[in-house]
């Protein structure tokens, strides 16, 4: 179970907002300084993301909380998100090669593929979010050190 804390900054419903700052592991990486993908996440670390979880502990707003995700739900949402796309580009390609198009028209097939891909992934999350298994769940209220 990958965990990480963050805190309630609103309550609707059964559901509750939680804040979490988002971090790179860069931080714990001894060769961050000579590193492309360390110079990226340093441009958008310290940005609050704000998550949305079932408030089924009754989580009050400003409680410090953990919240957590499964690595295989983790690993679902990571295929969905990049594979799909990529193999549409690839598929509508080289299908469209295979036909005999032009390559602008093959160029064309493939951007075409990558938006179906999206497409597909945008179903895949739609019907994870309501199923309720892709979703972040609130694991524990903590206390205040």
């Amino acid at each position: 179970m990958l965990e990480e804390s963050g805190r309630v900054v609103a309550i609707e419903g059964d559901r509750a907002w939680v804040a979490i700052k988002r971090q790179s592991g860069c931080q714990g990486c001894d060769v961050r300084a000579g590193c492309g993908q360390g110079a990226l996440a340093g441009m958008g670390s310290g940005k609050i993301v704000q998550i949305s979880v079932i408030n089924h502990l009754n989580a009050c707003e400003g409680d410090p909380v953990t919240i957590g995700m499964t690595e295989s739900a983790l690993l679902r949402v990571a295929v969905q998100v990049y594979l799909w796309p990529l193999l549409g580009m690839l598929f509508f390609a080289v299908m469209a090669n295979l036909a005999g198009f032009a390559d602008s028209a093959v160029a064309f097939a493939g951007l075409l593929g990558l938006g179906s891909g999206f497409v597909l992934v945008s179903w895949f999350q739609r019907r994870g979010a309501s199923s309720g298994d892709l979703r972040p769940l609130l694991l524990r209220i903590c206390n205040e050190p």
